[in-house]
């Protein structure tokens, strides 16, 4: 008897993987029977499947309820959660609130904690002025390591 397993889009993560990127492949088990189904199930322990949801964010009240969502689907308390990331529980009960005026380093530390990636869609315009802003703030980034690391050779 067949049992056919639905071929979808999906995307996977191998556990212990040092690569944190997903690829995207359809019937990872590429089994077509119940026996074969469970073979490749049981040998396959390590994959987590991963499902994205897109939402637009307009302001900061939507990265909150995001975090907050993130949060609570991995049944963490906010003590907890802050803990663990490394920011106060004080912190994130401001970033789940909404707050507009939040350390950008500290907000980026908790969207990562809790797996919540970012993207920015830019106009095509922008896109092609992308590349070199960001080879100026590298620049700029560099420039000031030389100069902070000048200063403490200087106070040595």
């Amino acid at each position: 008897m067949t049992y056919p397993l639905p071929v979808q889009e999906k995307s996977v993560r191998l556990h212990g993987n040092a690569q944190s990127e997903s690829t995207f492949i359809e019937n990872p088990f590429n089994c077509m029977d119940f026996q074969s189904a469970s073979a490749c199930c049981a040998k396959i322990i390590a994959i987590e499947w991963i499902f994205t949801v897109k939402i637009e964010l307009i302001d900061s009240h939507d990265i909150g309820v995001a975090v907050r969502a993130a949060r609570k689907a991995q049944r963490l308390r906010q003590d907890d959660a802050a803990g663990s990331i490394g920011v106060s529980e004080s912190f994130l009960g401001k970033v789940e609130k909404g707050a507009e005026s939040v350390h950008w380093g500290k907000l980026f530390r908790v969207l990562e904690g809790l797996g919540v990636r970012v993207s920015v869609d830019i106009p095509d315009d922008a896109a092609a002025l992308f590349a070199g802003e960001e080879q100026k703030r590298y620049a700029r980034v560099e420039r000031a390591e030389k100069r902070k690391a000048a200063r403490e050779r200087a106070d040595e």
